[in-house]
């Protein structure tokens, strides 16, 4: 059997093994795959293309003998010697043929950055390479002279016995991914693996700069760098549009470049493709380092495969903007879909970061940014720390304590605590009770790139004996670093801690933005009652609450909504098929709510509440909503979240109404707790001048003359519309008004008290 054909770039894979074979732009390669007992093919079927004058590289890929190969010689020699044809025998003991690289670059001939150091081992290219490429580590080349600009293929070869990937960055274009596709079989001897990837590079001078990928990880043992000229064309960085393939993102979850073996796939952009975009992975991909002329409103086309999906898209800190793809013939290959959005970038460098929203998403070729008309305004800033943690009501000191030290845990990353002419310093924690610590956030600010690998966490329970917390992942939110500690209900009552204490490093300077610890309470007791203490303890559960659906149970088990009481850290809420319910409580009395806090399970987080609505019932002005949250994430399992109330009147009940979650078709949650204090009906912000009084409580404002002159009175929102006025002789007015903040004016000056009720 024969094969005859053009090929424009490589040769054919021949029984598992490559023969790449490069040559100048706009040759044409007539390529001859005979297989072991395949008859040659015919003369006449060669000559047609001999006498087009074309210049071509004639290949035998012979698996036999060398008989063969001198048989075959003798069949075409005379056709070969008459067009001047270079004929090129490749056998399994000849070799293949490659091209030779442009430029080669010794790992260990770098700058280093540590822990990267330079080990001599024979065998290596020069006899040496460079191991303990740990988190932190970079090689760096900063004199790499190329004679012309434009797209080169950069290979690194390297020891592995895990698949690890690193980031190369050449000057201050984007970095892109290079990730490993076979181990090797030793991480500190020959043989080496290969990867690579395309980069962009100037004419004369460059730098390149290569890091283990992602931050915070480890890379490979790296040997040596080779960067060849190739045909691939890479769009020149800066100019429109903008091209992001999207296996040079930095992945996360369960996100992996496909096809896996490394191959390519013909029709998609970089014959490459990200997939397994799985929501329970919290899988999300991240561009950095964007580069953006001016700051405005740019269109962003996103190329996929797949289902249309929707997904969430989140430029620098902006708030985010969710997307749904458009369909395309099938999942894993060409054609993709387009779908276009507007998103707001700023001058200089920009992040672009692509999530899930409420469901798996599709299979990402590529982005494009391209300019536009059309215009945007300005997105509302978010910010990266979470509502409420543990730290908010500890106890916090420090051992270079000043004035900045109450911006470290007030939710803001845009506020620091620093001390000035240190490396480090260590900060305490001393929480209102034990924390079973599951999460916790650190933050040096949006524009920072410190390393917070280096700083450390620790609790105690007696704030005298210490013990290193090791997290088991952690997320980069681009700006801040959000770490999760997987623990169980059964590790509670030997890990629970009510100290926690933070390493914090720097360089002649030590700034922390924000400080978050997460988890639950654990107060030691007999009958696993380990939440505090909430209003609701001494209410009938059974007859005074009620909840739809009411959760599941069955025989010896129960997960019912009743669990969400009893401040048991081992019972939960569970509801099968609905992503909504509500839960109803009664109490024996009013109560001003402070604050209520809700629980996350310790697994299956796209269960979790995302969107709910928290009233309550006064019996005069009867349901008010106190709270609503529509895009919440929980920080990590087992998290208490507080949400603060800023409630002056009474209520009998509250009503907990979640209207979704974050993707399952099932629900949960731990628990839900609510704190306050029993209500007076005293009312509040009572001012009176001898003539009038005026008060609020029980849903109504109050005013009252005590003159025998007629007064006049108005009471306005806080946006000045007027909702009342009226005239009264000694006596009082009842105003009924929702709950809320008003003005008061009376005979033309206004009232210097804000009512609220």
């Amino acid at each position: 059997m024969s094969r005859l054909r053009f090929a424009p770039l490589d040769m054919t894979r021949f029984h598992g093994e490559w023969s790449e074979a490069k040559r100048p732009r706009g040759d044409i390669r007539f390529e001859l795959s005979c297989l072991e007992k395949s008859i040659a093919p015919q003369k006449k079927d060669l000559a047609k293309f001999f006498d087009h004058g074309i210049r071509v590289s004639f290949i035998f890929c012979v698996i036999n003998t060398y008989r063969k190969i001198t048989k075959m010689e003798r069949i075409y020699t005379h056709y070969l010697k008459r067009q001047a044809i270079l004929l090129l025998f490749l056998s399994s003991f000849v070799g293949s043929f490659a091209q030779e690289p442009l430029l080669t670059l010794e790992a260990e001939a770098g700058t280093l950055t540590a822990p990267a150091k330079v080990k001599q081992v024979n065998g290596y290219s020069g006899n040496a390479y460079v191991g303990d490429n740990d988190a932190g580590s970079a090689i760096l080349f900063e004199n790499v002279i190329i004679p012309q600009t434009g797209t080169y293929e950069f290979k690194t070869y390297y020891s592995s016995m895990q698949l690890r990937s690193i980031a190369v960055k050449a000057n201050n274009f984007v970095e892109v991914i290079s990730t490993i596709v076979n181990t090797t079989p030793d991480w500190n001897a020959p043989p080496t693996g290969v990867m690579s990837v395309y980069i962009y590079l100037n004419a004369g001078q460059n730098t390149i700069k290569i890091t283990p990928y992602p931050v915070g990880q480890g890379g490979p043992n790296m040997d040596k760098f080779e960067i060849l000229t190739t045909d691939v064309v890479i769009p020149e960085p800066g100019e429109f549009p903008l091209i992001f393939e999207a296996e040079n993102a930095q992945l996360f979850g369960s996100l992996k470049v496909k096809p896996t073996d490394g191959s390519t796939l013909s029709g998609l952009s970089g014959g490459r493709y990200v997939g397994d975009f799985n929501q329970s992975a919290n899988s999300y991909m991240k561009f950095v380092d964007i580069e953006i002329p001016e700051t405005g409103t740019y269109e962003l086309r996103v190329f996929s495969m797949g289902s249309g999906r929707r997904l969430s898209i989140k430029v620098n800190q902006y708030e985010k903007i969710i997307i749904t793809t458009n369909d395309s013939p099938n999942w894993n290959d060409a054609p993709t879909a387009t779908v276009s959005t507007l998103i707001y970038m700023d001058k200089g460098k920009n992040k672009i970061t692509l999530g899930t929203h409420n469901d798996d998403g599709p299979n990402l070729d590529k982005l494009e940014i391209h300019t536009t008309d059309q215009t945007i305004p300005k997105p509302t800033v978010e910010k990266l720390a979470f509502i409420s943690d543990f730290s908010d009501n500890a106890e916090i000191t420090a051992q270079h304590n000043n004035e900045t030290l109450s911006y470290l845990t007030d939710n803001d990353e845009y506020t620091f605590y620093k001390a000035e002419g240190v490396n480090s310093t260590q900060i305490t924690a001393k929480c209102q009770y034990p924390i079973l610590l599951t999460g916790y956030l650190f933050s040096t600010g949006i524009a920072s790139d410190a390393d917070l690998s280096q700083w450390e966490l620790e609790s105690s329970i007696n704030g005298q004996s210490w013990t290193k917390i090791i997290p088991n992942s952690y997320s980069d939110l681009s700006g801040a670093f959000l770490f999760s500690v997987n623990r169980t209900s059964a590790e509670a009552a030997a890990k629970a801690a009510q100290y926690y204490r933070l390493t914090a490093k720097g360089e002649n300077k030590v700034e922390v933005a924000e400080w978050q610890l997460f988890g639950v309470p654990y107060i030691a007791n007999s009958d696993n009652k380990t939440f505090p203490v909430d209003i609701t303890e001494d209410i009938d559960i059974q007859m005074k609450a009620t909840a739809y659906p009411e959760g599941e149970a069955g025989d010896g088990w129960n997960e019912t909504f009743y669990n969400l009481f009893n401040r048991d850290l081992t019972r939960k809420y569970f509801v099968v098929g609905s992503k909504s319910y509500y839960v109803e409580i009664e109490l024996d009395k009013q109560y001003k709510l402070h604050a209520y806090t809700l629980t996350s399970v310790d697994n299956f987080p796209e269960r979790d509440p995302k969107k709910w609505t928290l009233n309550g019932f006064n019996p005069e002005t009867g349901w008010v909503e106190l709270d609503r949250q529509t895009e919440f994430d929980f920080p990590c399992r087992f998290a208490t979240m507080r949400f603060d109330i800023n409630a002056n009147a009474g209520f009998t009940k509250f009503l907990l109404d979640v209207e979704d979650n974050h993707g399952s078709s099932d629900s949960q949650l731990l628990k839900w707790q609510l704190f306050g204090e029993e209500y007076n009906d005293s009312g509040i912000d009572k001012l009176e001048n001898g003539k009038y009084s005026v008060w609020s409580g029980n849903g109504k404002i109050n005013i009252a003359s005590q003159d025998v002159f007629p007064i006049d009175y108005q009471v306005f929102n806080l946006s000045g519309m007027l909702l009342s006025k009226d005239k009264i002789t000694n006596s009082t007015q009842e105003v009924y008004l929702p709950q809320g903040m008003y003005i008061v004016k009376i005979n033309q000056e206004i009232n210097s008290k804000v009512i609220v009720y």
